[in-house]
């Protein structure tokens, strides 16, 4: 099924400013990181999961906890983690 051209105009310009973003921040206004020697196995998990490329492999993390578990600390810890490994990343909330 062949989209509308219109619509190939929007995706394409979404695309374009999407790869436009040098670097791609939290809008949360949750800069924090997970402190030095804290939180190593789940950050360690998270990385070889970006790392695999096994067709198995599940496409997406779900990163779960109560409120205040430090969910969006630690995706912050990856995501930082992730761009300086040359992954590609975003975010929503």
């Amino acid at each position: 099924m062949n989209l509308p051209t219109e619509r190939n105009t929007q995706v394409d310009f979404i695309l374009a400013t999407l790869a436009e973003g040098k670097d791609p921040q939290f809008r949360s206004g949750n800069t924090d990181t997970c402190l030095e020697g804290t939180r190593t196995y789940l950050c360690q998990r998270i990385a070889n999961w970006l790392d695999t490329t096994a067709a198995d492999q599940p496409n997406l993390f779900w990163l779960h906890g109560k409120a205040g578990a430090g969910k969006s600390t630690v995706a912050n810890t990856v995501r930082i983690m992730a761009q300086e490994n040359g992954h590609p990343v975003s975010c929503f909330f």
